[in-house]
């Protein structure tokens, strides 16, 4: 079943999502200013960029940097964020 809860594979980055620590807590606050100033169509993939940004200062072993791919249901996928690896 699909849901629209958001989930990862990574624990550090889960916790962020479930937001129940401290930590997580407060990344989501800064999460909620900084989202105040996207637009709705932007939220979706910045979001997903803050959860790997967040998670790379907890783990060591995730990227800073991220590319993001937009696969619709129909059509052709785009690249929304590349971060220099040759990808359009």
């Amino acid at each position: 079943m699909i849901t629209d809860r958001e989930f990862s594979t990574n624990n550090n980055t889960q916790e962020l999502i479930d937001g129940k620590t401290p930590a997580a807590q407060k990344a989501s606050a800064e999460w909620v200013k900084y989202a105040r100033k996207l637009t709705p169509a932007k939220r979706a993939w910045k979001h997903l960029q803050f959860l790997i940004e967040e998670t790379s200062k907890i783990d060591k072993t995730v990227s800073p940097e991220s590319n993001i791919l937009k696969i619709p249901e129909r059509g052709t996928s785009k690249w929304i964020l590349t971060s220099g690896c040759g990808n359009k």
